[in-house]
């Protein structure tokens, strides 16, 4: 009898490829990590940290109580969560990490830390999302994770397609509740998938209080909320509306409604009046005054980012766009299958919540550093949709190649993921920062002048030290310096900003 059984040596070698693809994702990780560690330090992070006087009243008013009663306008009016959680995050894991590190470098690797940690999430979840239509075991999760990962660009892509912002401030606005909004939906998408609901008690008393936390973290979950929620009601009681025939039509509505499940239907209402209310709180945001652009030239510059963003293949997204096409087309003459009709109805509402999602871009004001509406943080929602979608077919596509006798085509597919991740090159952003942070710390002065040409935590250069005050707050609180220290930049020059 040899030592190995026959069934053990097959059961190895069926299982290498998947071996493989765990090494993938694992240097994927780490690669990912050190691309994060390599970012700049953002010109926000010290006034959200420190925090400016501008942004003390988000922290102490999280739900905008304050505007009611006096009306008063000031920054970031609906955006507490996002500016709680940046602020107790940088205010103790940099000393937490300089345990062992310095703290030059427990500055940059607790950004890092953060960015890899909501990437590792939103990967998981997009797996969690694309897998549970086939069977949410951990194979499928695997092969639907190396599909997506490579699509996190930190350098190539990354002004469309940057998921994880280089500034941790806007990751922390923007990918920190995409990932939020994928665990709070995916209950309700299991649900939708299984035709089942499955809510632990606990979790269901405490799950509406999510949407308090959603509608009041940056500016991507209300619109977010809003459109999902009303599109899946809507959906549903057309549903209900097409079956409840032969009774009158107040009666007809009256069922159509309340067919729907009733923690559904609670729950998603709940999200849909307090993404209202968070809309309006958002409307006495100082920022949005800064940059003024009127309605419709705010949407004259969205359609020139659709054009630009998405349909042009510079940016990496078109692609993908066409790529999803492609395999939808080839999905759709097999209607009969159980799993192409769920999936052609989940890529049916991604289509359509992407164009109403985008269509309200406009109405949340305009900034100058986003000059056609679009941009990686605006178009995440989108983003994440098109990634599952992308995931979804090219899943089912690989699954069933050889039945339908796709399976060069299949090649293509995994070849795909390669080629986003040799385009993602390690670009080291924050040499010249660190260098001059190491300078300051060393420094005596209470004041310094910088005359590299680069912005040290700041977005472009100033020419006074008051100017750095919340800098020299944090610096020492960071223990980067042992006490206030200033800095103001040698003029004249052009500084290298920060990204």
């Amino acid at each position: 009898m040899p030592i190995f059984p026959i069934r053990s040596i097959q059961r190895i070698k069926s299982s290498w490829p998947l071996l493989l693809l765990v090494v993938f994702l694992i240097s994927d990780a780490i690669y990912s990590y050190n691309q994060h560690l390599h970012a700049n330090i953002d010109g926000d992070l010290s006034s959200l940290v420190a925090p400016s006087n501008e942004y003390k009243k988000v922290l102490e008013d999280p739900f905008g109580f304050q505007v009611l009663k006096t009306k008063e306008m000031y920054p970031a009016t609906n955006r507490h969560f996002a500016h709680y959680f940046t602020y107790v995050y940088f205010r103790k894991v940099p000393l937490w990490l300089q345990t062992f590190m310095t703290p030059v470098e427990s500055l940059y690797s607790s950004a890092a830390l953060a960015k890899s940690l909501i990437q590792t999430g939103l990967i998981i979840m997009l797996a969690a999302f694309i897998s549970l239509p086939f069977s949410l075991n951990y194979k499928n999760t695997i092969y639907a994770a190396v599909l997506v990962t490579p699509f996190f660009q930190a350098a190539g892509f990354h002004e469309y397609m940057g998921v994880i912002d280089r500034s941790v401030s806007y990751t922390f606005f923007y990918a920190l509740p995409s990932l939020l909004l994928l665990i709070f939906f995916f209950p309700y998408y299991k649900a939708a998938v299984e035709g089942r609901f499955q809510f632990h008690p606990v979790v269901k008393a405490l799950w509406p209080l999510f949407i308090f936390i959603l509608a009041f973290h940056g500016p991507l979950s209300p619109p977010v909320l809003l459109v999902v929620c009303s599109l899946t009601i809507l959906c549903l009681f057309l549903k209900n509306w097409s079956a409840h025939t032969g009774v009158s039509v107040p009666e007809r509505i009256k069922k159509s409604l309340f067919s729907i499940n009733p923690f559904l239907l609670f729950s998603f209402s709940l999200a849909i009046v307090v993404s209202l209310y968070s809309f309006y709180i958002g409307t006495y945001n100082l920022e949005n005054t800064w940059s003024e652009k009127t309605l419709s030239e705010r949407y004259m510059l969205l359609f020139s980012g659709i054009r630009l963003g998405l349909l042009t293949f510079s940016n990496g997204i078109f692609p993908v766009i066409l790529l999803v096409l492609i395999n939808f087309s080839l999905l759709k003459n097999h209607k009969d299958s159980i799993v192409i009709n769920k999936t052609s109805y989940i890529l049916g509402f991604i289509l359509i919540f992407s164009l109403l999602y985008m269509f309200m871009l406009p109405m949340g004001g305009y900034r100058s550093y986003r000059p056609y509406i679009l941009r990686r943080d605006t178009l995440q929602p989108v983003l994440l949709g098109l990634y599952m979608a992308w995931g979804i077919t090219s899943l089912y596509i690989l699954k069933n190649a050889a039945r339908f006798q796709w399976r060069k085509y299949g090649y293509l597919l995994i070849f795909i993921p390669v080629i986003y991740t040799i385009l993602d090159p390690s670009r080291h952003f924050n040499e010249c920062e660190k260098n001059i942070l190491k300078q300051i710390s060393e420094s005596d002065s209470d004041c310094i002048r910088i005359s590299d040409k680069c912005t040290v935590m700041q977005w472009e250069v100033t020419g006074n030290c008051e100017a750095t005050h919340c800098q020299s707050i944090m610096l020492e609180h960071w223990r980067i310096t042992p006490s206030r220290t200033n800095y103001y930049y040698e003029e004249p020059y052009e500084a290298q900003a920060n990204e």
